[in-house]
């Protein structure tokens, strides 16, 4: 475990060297996107992400999405009531805190304000269930898959090699253009590219699984993912050239099957945060169930 120079309420700032000993503290929970260190220090343009210890639960600090400012979260099951008793001594409240967790508030009513963050919901695709799209729930995603096919059919699914500088490249270029079509300003596109530039760098270390949809060849849209234990998968980064209509939806159930065959069973494709297109896209794929999480305040006495 971590050492007591981590001990609550001192701070350490993470990096890629604190990957397996973060990951000791999530084995026994549903992988929570907030908690993989992977997605954290990717999205940590601002250098803020940091991680202590209390009880022997991991308390983390991130960069709050869609705002300037940070969250500070909870996760473990030792000594709760009286975790969260002290963190929320210093801090106004507690964001993305798993179900598991909440549980054990809910044996202290009096003292809790426990409040459900649909936009912070991990959506879950059950892989086996999504492999033939068959039948009335899968109506949309079925007409983008089959639209697709039909207007591209020499477009070839693979392996995205970031090892091949290449590949890389167009990887970068294609999340480049993703930007531009999404409106973003400079900041926002320059704080995309390096969240794509980290995870380039993580990669080496992690069991990654990355995809690239393919035209000839020209890259139109793909996934970076990285292989957990028990049978998951946590999907990183997706995009597509709007160009290429339906490319998204092709490549993201395309790859069900690659994952299947290398052992996943469930994908995570993370939050929509509160971002209407997104939760239509990934409602759309219709997932099997949520990894919920609450906001957990003091109650005011």
């Amino acid at each position: 475990m971590l050492s007591t120079g981590y001990s609550y309420p001192n701070f350490c700032l993470m990096s890629s060297r604190h990957l397996g000993m973060i990951k000791k503290y999530l084995k026994d929970f549903y992988p929570y996107s907030d908690f993989n260190p992977v997605s954290i220090l990717c999205w940590d343009y601002s250098h803020q992400a940091s991680f202590s210890v209390l009880d022997g639960n991991l308390v983390i600090a991130l960069k709050n999405y869609l705002k300037d400012s940070v969250a500070f979260s909870f996760l473990g099951t030792k000594n709760v009531h009286n975790s969260v008793t002290v963190l929320l001594r210093d801090k106004k409240e507690l964001r993305f805190v798993p179900k598991e967790v909440c549980k054990i508030l809910e044996n202290y009513p009096l003292q809790y304000n426990i409040h459900s963050d649909r936009d912070s919901f991990d959506y879950v695709l059950d892989i086996p269930l999504h492999k033939n799209l068959s039948g009335n729930k899968f109506k949309s995603l079925r007409r983008q898959v089959v639209g697709f096919k039909k207007a591209y059919p020499d477009s070839v699914l693979r392996l995205l090699d970031l090892k091949k500088r290449k590949e890389k490249k167009q990887a970068l270029q294609l999340r480049k253009k993703w930007c531009l079509a999404k409106g973003f300003n400079r900041l926002e596109a320059q704080n995309d590219i390096y969240s794509i530039n980290k995870f380039f760098e993580i990669e080496r270390s992690i069991d990654s699984l990355n995809f690239g949809l393919f035209i000839k060849d020209k890259l139109i849209a793909f996934t970076l993912n990285e292989k957990l234990e028990n049978g998951w998968c946590m999907g990183h980064f997706g995009c597509s050239d709007a160009d290429f209509d339906g490319a998204s939806y092709h490549l993201e159930y395309e790859e069900l099957g690659w994952l299947e065959k290398n052992g996943c069973r469930y994908l995570n494709m993370q939050q929509d945060t509160g971002i209407s297109g997104l939760r239509e896209y990934k409602n759309t794929f219709r997932p099997d169930f949520f990894l919920e999480k609450f906001t957990v305040s003091r109650k005011s006495l």
